[in-house]
């Protein structure tokens, strides 16, 4: 996604959007353009048709208010990004793992193919 608002039209299903798969997981940056992710996870929390989609936020911020600020407005994990190449694949490949393998998700409606 370009930005914060392209994020959320893909999510809400509107405009070139209109046909996308909805996700089994949204990974967040706060440092979004236009609407940030502080902004973007809000609105995700607040529409009922999003608000079950985990959402983990996935930033290079590690300030103690955007960690506190994320876990109040909902977000299920706050992950800050690492530094180094391996390091960020293997976070990466551990939130794989977990929502991927160990997690139960909420089931789809018929009309949401499995990603």
């Amino acid at each position: 996604m370009g930005d914060g608002s392209e994020a959320l039209a893909f999510l809400r299903r509107e405009g070139a959007h209109r046909d996308a798969p909805r996700p089994d997981l949204i990974l967040l940056d706060l440092n979004m353009p236009r609407v940030d992710g502080r902004q973007a996870l809000a609105e995700i929390e607040s529409d009922p048709e999003l608000k079950s989609i985990p959402t983990i936020v996935f930033t290079t911020s590690s300030l103690d208010s955007d960690v506190i600020a994320s876990y109040s407005t909902h977000a299920n994990a706050y992950i800050t990004k690492p530094i180094d190449l391996d390091d960020y694949e293997r976070v990466v490949m551990a939130i794989r793992n977990f929502y991927g393998h160990l997690a139960v998700l909420p089931r789809r409606s018929p009309d949401q193919p499995a990603l």
